[in-house]
């Protein structure tokens, strides 16, 4: 998720907005078409899985979330950088066992 959370900063740069939209064909679609040598993303390796992404703001997104169903109790839920559920409605698909990360 690293990684596409870099292929996100350079898409931010060059469009000063996230891609608009949510699901990781959307995101897929609207990186690789950018014109920033984007190929491809990665395909969540678990069975049965697709990463996440949602973006916040309209027509010029000014925030994203990308996330991961993990394992129950897997460490990662617990490190800091996890996006838990909140006040944003966005952030409602990030329950455990999602992992996710935001701008």
């Amino acid at each position: 998720l690293n990684n596409v959370r870099n292929y996100l900063e350079s898409y931010y740069a060059k469009f000063r907005a996230y891609p608009a939209g949510s699901g990781w064909t959307t995101l897929t679609t609207a990186l690789t078409g950018a014109g920033l040598g984007i190929t491809s993303l990665p395909n969540d390796p678990a069975a049965g899985q697709t990463y996440l992404y949602g973006s916040e703001g309209g027509g010029t997104p000014q925030n994203y979330i990308v996330g991961a169903t993990l394992t129950t109790g897997n460490a990662a839920l617990t490190d800091p950088a996890d996006v838990d559920p909140g006040a944003d409605p966005w952030t409602s698909v990030c329950a455990d066992p999602v992992y996710c990360l935001r701008n």
